[in-house]
């Protein structure tokens, strides 16, 4: 759909190992962090130490069924035992896989993530529910250009709370693409707000140029759940699955 956060309408094919994955080729996989009896065995002990360090039960469960089901599916895609992949994460948090054989970036709310893998550029995704209760105008205003401050404004209630997730989202997963950080604003990447357009980058740091060759595309992983991955290059084909079988 061409809206400011409506998410595009795609399936969410169940599969338990990845297919072959092109250089002109995108993967968002849908994992769901209920899942039982995963083995912890396979996560390093820098991730086994942050698991530890969460103060509710819950939030360690799904630190770790996000990261073991990630080591899975990175091993099927790299044929090798998921416990061995190895990879390092920057000071502002984008991962990078040692050797430089695969891309990938991870992003969870709740009980869900998702997992972006590319071969041939940097990448970037974030998903968010959009029943979180949030002074939207109020961070619009902060975070936002004016312009996509006012889009928002201007949409009916009902189309609120997706206004302002679809482009949360479409923000955090250039940042997250960059390797900037959410930290160093959301204001630098401004994005078109005509709900006629599919979604695009118009200008990065004000300037028009340095938006040229960048690809964002929103997702529906879940009803109540939008999510957008980047890239910068031309456009790929973007494939959606669910991780159907991680025991």
């Amino acid at each position: 759909m061409g809206m400011i956060g409506g998410g595009q309408v795609v399936e969410w094919v169940p599969r338990s190992r990845p297919p072959d994955l092109e250089e002109a080729g995108v993967h968002v996989w849908h994992l769901d962090l209920s899942q039982p009896d995963l083995d912890p065995a396979v996560l390093s002990e820098a991730e086994r130490e942050r698991a530890g360090k969460f103060a509710f039960s819950h939030l360690q469960e799904r630190y770790v069924a996000a990261h073991v089901q990630t080591r899975m599916l990175l091993g099927a895609y790299l044929s090798r035992d998921p416990a061995a992949i190895e990879y390092w994460v920057s000071v502002r948090g984008k991962p990078h896989l040692a050797g430089g054989e695969l891309h990938f970036n991870l992003s969870h709310t709740a009980g869900h993530a998702l997992l972006a893998v590319c071969r041939s550029a940097e990448i970037g995704v974030d998903v968010e529910c959009v029943s979180r209760n949030l002074d939207r105008n109020g961070i619009a205003e902060r975070f936002f250009s004016t312009s996509e401050a006012e889009a928002l404004k201007l949409l009916p209630d009902h189309a609120q709370a997706e206004g302002f997730f679809g482009l949360w989202t479409r923000k955090e997963a250039w940042l997250k693409a960059t390797g900037i950080g959410i930290s160093d604003g959301l204001s630098r990447v401004e994005f078109n707000c005509d709900p006629a357009e599919a979604p695009r980058v118009v200008r990065i740091d004000g300037s028009e140029d340095s938006a040229a060759g960048w690809q964002v595309l929103s997702l529906r992983p879940l009803a109540d759940h939008i999510a957008a991955v980047a890239w910068q290059g031309p456009p790929f084909a973007v494939e959606t699955f669910r991780f159907a079988s991680a025991r």
